[in-house]
């Protein structure tokens, strides 16, 4: 990626030392990976030692929000993915970004999330597509302390990426 495209991925974690592998595995195409545990009382801090540039462990809040903030201001370069402890960024969401990010027509992607209750995901239900506003330049977001809807956009150069891509957050 040229340089001034570089890209930090942050991770906000609890409790999940069964997923954090696979989350921060499929983020090892970023030039930065940060997890922000919120007091982990299991192994997800030993395990994202391994798999994660940067450690940070805050104290646990019920939301998730404030710590977004905290870990976006966290990074060191301009783009930023953020995912939380049980998402997974699909393959072709990697190649996507890297893609994407030589020539950006954008500076905050929504990308679509795959939700999967009981193992299962249905093409069918009425949650798909949803979309998350998870790339984006830091200058370009900002957040407040709403539960799950915290994100506010700063600039109107947004791409929503579109499903027949492949490219996805596995929930």
């Amino acid at each position: 990626m040229k340089k001034d495209n570089q890209i930090s991925a942050v991770v906000i974690s609890y409790n999940r030392d069964w997923l954090i592998k696979t989350c921060l595995k499929g983020l090892c195409f970023c030039d930065e990976v940060i997890l922000v545990d919120k007091s982990s009382q299991d192994k997800t801090v030993e395990i994202g030692r391994d798999y994660a540039d940067k450690v940070i462990i805050v104290p646990w809040s019920p939301t998730v929000e404030e710590t977004r903030e905290f870990a976006v201001k966290q990074c060191q370069y301009d783009w930023v993915i953020c995912l939380d402890d049980d998402e997974c960024l699909s393959v072709d969401g990697a190649k996507f970004i890297i893609s994407e990010l030589e020539n950006p027509r954008a500076e905050i992607y929504l990308i679509p999330q795959r939700h999967y209750i009981l193992g299962r995901h249905d093409e069918r239900s009425y949650y798909w597509p949803e979309w998350q506003p998870r790339l984006y330049r830091k200058s370009a977001v900002s957040f407040e302390e709403t539960v799950h809807n915290g994100t506010i956009f700063l600039s109107d150069k947004i791409f929503k990426i579109p499903i027949d891509t492949g490219v996805c957050l596995h929930h």
